[in-house]
């Protein structure tokens, strides 16, 4: 009997407390607000979370992150690392004030880093990353509601070159377009940021760096398979050039180190392959109307 007359007072406690609170404005946000979009922090104070953030992120990698966290909890943005992977895409989620999201090479091949924190109170996160492939590779991060969303947080400015999934890439071409048997000497031959390492890229190499804005999947296939190109499948509109806005880029052929000559369509190709960064697909110059084209030199 007195533990009933407990826990009858308790609930009724309880329905006081929150009656006032219903009766004064019913449009509250602690009425309206999505749950995975609200916490309590230890003041008892009601928060949104959604909206734009950025920050830092230390250990054996050091950059900066930004992203938006949407109306439904859902966070997509992007990172850059000053040491080793370059540019990459985070996408996760938020639920109630717990922060997580994972990185992904563009393409959407994952880097195998998670980044989970808390959202520890109004405009303030704090957390830890690790890569899950290689877990001698964490640290820490931290962040906050960004003031200035239209600012980029993926600044290279007028820098030549650009890390990319680990590998460094001549950022600019030379917008000349070379004969098949000029590109490899070219990037023998380049002298750029201090490097004279260069050299031409593979195939995958080449087309690691192929972003359809529409939502087709990459890395793309080789052909036969589909897609094997940004079109492929795949109806809505897509960015030209298909390449991440870092890069300056032709919507035009460059060459690849791979040859394709046991292709039928290839049969009148040279020794090199070629990626058209008009679309994003894979193949080889037909002599009979050209064996000329753009060239982006990679060191590892």
């Amino acid at each position: 009997m007195k533990k009933f007359i407990v826990y009858s007072l308790l609930v009724l406690g309880l329905l006081c407390w929150v009656s006032p609170v219903y009766a004064a404005n019913q449009s509250s946000l602690l009425l309206t607000m999505p749950p995975i979009l609200a916490a309590i922090n230890d003041s008892n104070n009601i928060f949104s979370y959604d909206g734009n953030w950025k920050g830092t992120f230390s250990g054996t990698e050091n950059g900066m992150w930004g992203v938006t966290i949407d109306s439904n909890g859902s966070i997509y943005g992007t990172g850059c690392s000053n040491d080793l992977s370059g540019a990459f895409t985070l996408k996760g989620k938020v639920n109630n004030n717990i922060f997580s999201a994972e990185a992904f090479a563009t393409g959407g091949v994952t880097t195998g880093s998670m980044f989970s924190g808390l959202i520890i109170g109004p405009g303030t996160i704090t957390g830890t990353w690790i890569n899950n492939h290689y877990q001698d590779e964490k640290g820490t991060f931290e962040g906050a509601l960004n003031t200035n969303p239209a600012e980029e947080i993926c600044t290279y400015g007028d820098a030549q070159t650009v890390m990319w999934q680990g590998r460094e890439w001549q950022r600019f071409d030379d917008g000349t377009e070379h004969h098949e048997n000029e590109a490899e000497t070219y990037c023998q031959e380049l002298v750029l940021d201090g490097h004279s390492d260069w050299r031409l890229p593979t195939k995958d190499e080449l087309k690691s760096l192929v972003v359809c804005t529409n939502g087709t999947y990459t890395p793309l296939e080789d052909p036969p398979s589909n897609p094997n190109n940004c079109g492929d499948g795949n109806l809505l509109p897509y960015g030209i050039p298909t390449i991440d806005s870092l890069f300056s880029c032709e919507s035009s052929n460059y060459f690849a180190l791979d040859t394709y000559a046991s292709w039928p369509s290839c049969y009148y190709s040279g020794p090199l392959g070629a990626i058209n960064f008009s679309n994003g697909s894979i193949g080889c110059l037909d002599y009979k109307y050209s064996d000329y084209a753009y060239v982006r030199c990679i060191r590892d």
